[in-house]
């Protein structure tokens, strides 16, 4: 696949640990860029209208949702800092719902 071609290129020799938890790390991120893009093309069409309100309000509780998750399960639940990823996509999913009206925080 493309992740194996790019490690390969990018880092040359490099150890079978590493590189199995390098292919990990492409999976994960390879899995948020749909969120991230449908949450880029959303800051830019409310951007677009004027709106930039909307776009600093939903970043706000993305990012303070993000850390509140990310403290609860690398501290309370003493999980691995791997998580992370996962709950950024989450957070990106929470700011999708928000837009379609799925969740309103201004209620």
């Amino acid at each position: 696949m493309l992740r194996e071609w790019l490690l390969r290129r990018l880092f040359g020799a490099i150890g079978d640990g590493v590189y199995f938890h390098a292919k990990r790390y492409f999976d994960v991120v390879a899995f948020t860029i749909p969120a991230i893009g449908l949450y880029e093309s959303g800051k830019s069409i409310f951007r677009t209208m004027n709106d930039t309100k909307t776009t600093m309000v939903l970043s706000l509780i993305m990012n303070a949702i993000n850390a509140a998750d990310n403290f609860i399960l690398i501290y309370a639940f003493h999980l691995s800092a791997r998580l992370g990823n996962c709950n950024a996509r989450l957070s990106l999913d929470g700011g999708v719902w928000m837009r379609k009206g799925v969740v309103n925080p201004a209620k």
